[in-house]
């Protein structure tokens, strides 16, 4: 029997929140799914709502996780098609579509099947406390990259303010920042669905091919934790999967409400992700928890 414990599902920073989840305890199928608009007309709610919309469709509750996400990334490119765009795929910038980092999992006969790409992520824990990650964050070298760029830009601009410059002054430095290292970052978004890059869903046909599909038996199995990026721990290190094992240990020790206040409080006394280094201030955090029960 697999008890949900516990679901965050809470906004970042951004006009509009992009992550969406799935919680259904009757077919055993939970999925944290987190949009993203790029830097286009495409809404990456729609994108991340579209695979959502799929993976609770009753018609697809015997199917693979697999083949759901096919039929949801198909609907994707008839949605982008119908706005004739799509048609001009080959000329098209990734930056200037939509897409979604997908962590889900379903539950059948004693195994736990999983798919995953981008940088929603999937921990089990085991009776012993052992912790073991079933995904990897492939974003994570590509968002180095992007953190460091911003930071020296950032800290180049520092040094051209006078002595006791005003937190005004020093929040237009972090947002020329930005604007100064837009055009890198549209830049790293080429690299998705590409062997130097990372796998995301983006109705494209060769997305598939940069999913990452597995199972394991539930065999010892205490708890599962699905979770999008904005649930990685804040820490002086960057990105990568060392710190994504600590906020799994946090996880399953204190609970997602607990990471929560605790991520939230770091980045509200860092706004300019200098302390943390992080690609986003506040990103949106969606999480679900599952207990394992034995009869």
């Amino acid at each position: 029997m697999i008890k949900v414990l516990d679901v965050v599902y809470e906004e970042g920073n951004k006009k509009d929140i992009e992550d969406v989840y799935v919680c259904d305890e009757k077919i055993k199928r939970f999925a944290v799914i987190d949009g993203d608009s790029g830097f286009g007309p495409f809404s990456g709610l729609a994108a991340a709502d579209t695979i959502r919309k799929y993976m609770l469709d009753k018609s697809y509750e015997n199917d693979s996780l697999e083949h759901i996400a096919k039929s949801a990334n198909i609907e994707l490119r008839r949605a982008k098609r119908a706005k004739t765009i799509w048609d001009d795929l080959g000329d098209m910038k990734k930056y200037i579509r939509n897409c979604c980092s997908v962590a889900a999992i379903q539950i059948r006969d004693e195994t736990l099947h999983y798919l995953q790409m981008g940088n929603c992520m999937i921990f089990v824990q085991y009776q012993n406390g052992t912790i073991r990650s079933l995904t990897y964050d492939h974003t994570a070298k590509i968002q180095e990259k992007y953190i460091q760029k911003r930071k020296t830009s950032f800290y180049g601009l520092k040094r051209t303010l006078k002595r006791n410059y005003s937190e005004k002054k020093l929040g237009q430095c972090y947002e020329n920042a930005l604007a100064i290292t837009r055009s890198f970052r549209m830049q790293c978004c080429e690299s998705f669905n590409t062997y130097e890059g990372y796998g995301m869903i983006d109705g494209s046909r060769e997305t598939s091919s940069f999913w990452e599909i597995g199972k394991i038996p539930l065999m010892d199995v205490k708890k599962i934790a699905l979770v999008t990026d904005g649930f990685q721990l804040l820490s002086h290190k960057l990105p990568s999967h060392e710190k994504w094992m600590e906020s799994a240990k946090y996880i399953f020790n204190r609970g997602l409400k607990s990471a929560y206040t605790k991520i939230t409080l770091m980045e509200k006394n860092d706004p300019y992700c200098q302390q943390f280094p992080r690609v986003e201030w506040s990103d949106d955090k969606t999480g679900i928890l599952l207990e394992v029960l034995r009869s």
